[in-house]
């Protein structure tokens, strides 16, 4: 073989072992990249490719000589080490493969391959462990709590809605610093008041495992447990701020915000909609009283809202002059309008899937529950196929089964339409649903209420025509390319369909429009847009520490508990509850009120009388039962009173002087034998706050009255 060759020639003898190696012919790749390393035997990638080859042709041996000298060339290459990792791992030695992988992270935290390859081994500990290192030119940070996406991960095959909003954020963190804050994901445990901060890189490497054709639940588990392996306490401190972009509802509680508030934190939640207080009858009652507790508890501690869109933001604005005492700045922040945030190339390997490129379909992406109203769609496909037989495309549905749809279900059994002219996909990957967009003649989106409508605008990313409803914030997410039907008007909708199918014209004309015009808004846009607003906002509030939204009417005796808030929101009041009040020493509200969690308690409130007004205060309080000799000690400026306390609730009564600001302080001190209340140790028990100018006889008296009408019905 003629060693002596041009340059030119020699690039030749890579592209001819390029086109050997393409071929999977291994042995004469490895035998063209030596060649061209006798003469260029500084050419690391060469060695790598070289070594690639003979790993695929079996002569391990030599294929660890080519990495070996390709490491000495360039030893902290990441890429080199992740090979040399598979090598070992074919060769079965298995601890050399961790530890080259372990190296290839070292050198490059987002060599996503070699974590997962750690994941995979269950190895992934020790590189998540230092992450609280990154990013240390910022001095500030946004906490992300990203509790939900955990809690969903662990129960389903995919990501969507509101999870794939917080997996696209988590992503994104990979960008940087947002203006000189950094972004650290985290997984409080908010019954033990610990804020527990994880690793973005263990976080995306668990994101990653739902972009996969088929979702392999062990791995998927694995990466759970990398994550929470990882996990380290925190403590967040002023100018910090902590944001909730996820199902808000699902935390027990948030009374760990409010002392981080006090030390100067920002606290926001993201919110995506309030249909369960806006659209109840498309909800399950338990899902509405839930999500009713939760929105009061953490508008309770927040600095500022964010919301999905321009319609939830007025929504929210709305919620706070109408129901409650207290109004926070609200921004909206319209999601992304892609279905992911990197596009790969499609991997398809469900049949079925592929199989409907052969076919006519209209494409609904939407969970199957009665919010949704694919009734609607069922009814004018019943028409179409009736008038049109044959040239009536197919429907597809991309979604899970939701609630209440056992008349759906039943309907759907009793004709046989499932398998004729309707396909139903669930728990399917983005790459299969990006196909199912693609190859569909146009979208439909026919719910009642939306928070948005995420499948509008991937439809129209996707260059794909959507027929959707007029209703809530969905004419905001598609703008003039896209038809409206009324939700309620199977009629008006039948002839707007029947029109975009027969006159193909038409549609080809309104593709076109949204290929050329539309602008779709990426996931990367969404994400800075949030972090950089919430960073805006949070400076824009000062120096001054978080206002404690908790603003008490004079003579009016307001209850805590869950029972009562909910009977209140029930009736359509305006919602006033002393939750909030509860400044240290209490354990989480109950049905009934809240039980003091230590002998010493605080409340806390804004009032509205101003700074050294006297002040009459009324306490609804208890002890627990089989107590014995238990006295309660109250301060609130003022006198110090002592009071018995009996298992019965009984009003308290005792005078308190009101600080700065109008704030009122009652501090509690309890004393005596308590009686066992399982694993838990209560005291004062509180069920209902009342209070009113001390130095007005009038008031005195109209309170007093309440008071007592209020435990005569009690009694009673």
């Amino acid at each position: 073989m003629n060693i002596f060759r041009s340059k030119d020639e020699m690039r030749n003898v890579v592209g001819e072992a390029d086109v050997a190696r393409d071929s999977r012919l291994w042995q004469k790749a490895a035998d063209l990249y030596d060649e061209h390393l006798r003469t260029n035997p500084e050419d690391t990638g060469i060695w790598v490719q070289a070594g690639n080859c003979l790993k695929e042709a079996g002569d391990y041996r030599e294929a660890a000589k080519r990495y070996q000298k390709a490491l000495e060339l360039s030893p902290d290459d990441s890429d080199i080490h992740l090979q040399r990792g598979h090598l070992l791992k074919v060769m079965g030695r298995t601890g050399e493969a961790i530890e080259s992988y372990k190296r290839s992270v070292e050198c490059n935290l987002g060599n996503h391959d070699a974590v997962i390859e750690l994941v995979a081994a269950g190895a992934a500990g020790d590189v998540f462990s230092d992450f609280s290192a990154e990013s240390e030119k910022a001095v500030k940070t946004i906490w992300l709590d990203v509790t939900d996406l955990m809690e969903y991960a662990q129960h389903n095959k995919s990501l969507s809605g509101i999870q794939r909003v917080v997996a696209n954020l988590v992503l994104h963190i990979e960008s940087g610093i947002f203006k000189d804050y950094r972004v650290i994901p985290v997984i409080p445990e908010y019954d033990r008041h610990r804020i527990l901060a994880a690793s973005p890189a263990a976080l995306a490497t668990l994101v990653r495992q739902f972009d996969v054709p088929i979702v392999d639940r062990g791995m998927v588990d694995k990466a759970i447990a990398a994550v929470f392996d990882a996990r380290f306490e925190v403590w967040p401190t002023q100018d910090d701020i902590f944001v909730v972009a996820g199902a808000f509802w699902i935390y027990p509680h948030y009374d760990a915000m409010r002392k981080l508030r006090e030390r100067g934190m920002r606290f926001c939640v993201f919110i995506h909609d309030l249909i369960q207080i806006r659209n109840p009858e498309y909800v399950q009652q338990a899902a509405v009283d839930k999500f009713q507790k939760q929105l009061i508890d953490v508008f309770s501690v927040c600095d500022f809202v964010l919301a999905n869109s321009e319609f939830v933001a007025s929504e929210i604005r709305a919620y706070f002059k109408e129901r409650l005492n207290f109004e926070l700045p609200v921004k909206a922040i319209p999601l992304a309008t892609e279905l992911r945030k990197t596009q790969k190339k499609t991997r398809i390997l469900n049949t079925n899937i592929l199989g409907m490129a052969e076919e006519e379909y209209v494409l609904c992406v939407a969970t199957i529950e009665v919010r949704k109203n694919h009734m609607y769609q069922i009814r004018i496909w019943e028409r179409l196929i009736r008038e049109l037989g044959d040239k009536a495309p197919k429907l597809v549905w991309v979604g899970k089964w939701g609630w209440q749809i056992d008349e759906l279900r039943h309907h759907l059994a009793a004709h046989g339409y499932v398998g004729d002219w309707l396909y139903i996909f669930n728990d399917i990957s983005d790459d299969e649903l990006e196909y199912l967009y693609r190859h569909s003649l146009f979208t439909t989106y026919t719910s009642f209420a939306e928070g948005f409508g995420l499948p509008i605008g991937e439809s129209l990313n996707y260059g794909k025509p959507c027929i959707a409803s007029n209703a809530t914030s969905m004419p905001e997410v598609g703008g003039h390319f896209v038809r409206y039907i009324s939700p309620y008007n199977v009629e008006e909708g039948y002839n707007i369909f029947k029109q975009v199918i027969v006159d193909r014209n038409d549609l080809a004309d309104w593709q076109r429009d949204i290929e050329q015009n539309f602008v779709p808004k990426s996931w990367d846009a969404f994400c800075s847009e949030l972090f950089s607003t919430a960073i805006d906002m949070s400076v824009g509030l000062g120096d001054q520490p978080g206002l404690l939204n908790c603003s008490l009417p004079r003579n009016t005796i307001i209850e805590g508990g869950d029972t009562a808030l909910l009977r209140i929101a029930a009736e359509g009041r305006r919602i006033l509850t002393f939750r909030a009040a509860r400044d240290s020493g209490w354990f989480a509200m109950e049905d009934w009120g809240v039980w003091a969690s230590q002998r010493r308690s605080r409340l806390v409130f804004d009032s509205e009388l101003t700074e050294g007004e006297s002040v009459r205060i009324y306490l609804e309080a208890k002890c627990p039962a089989h107590s014995q000799n238990i006295v309660v000690i109250a301060d609130a400026g003022g006198e110090t009173c002592s009071f018995q306390l009996v298992e019965r609730p009984t009003y308290i009564s005792f005078e308190g002087i009101v600080g700065s600001h109008g704030k009122v302080t009652v501090n509690l001190l309890t004393r005596g034998r308590f009686g066992d209340t399982g694993d838990r140790s209560c005291h004062l028990g509180l069920s209902a706050v009342a209070y009113c100018d001390g130095a007005d006889p009038l008031e005195r008296v109209g309170l007093l009255e309440k008071v007592m009408l209020q435990s005569q019905l009690g009694r009673n």
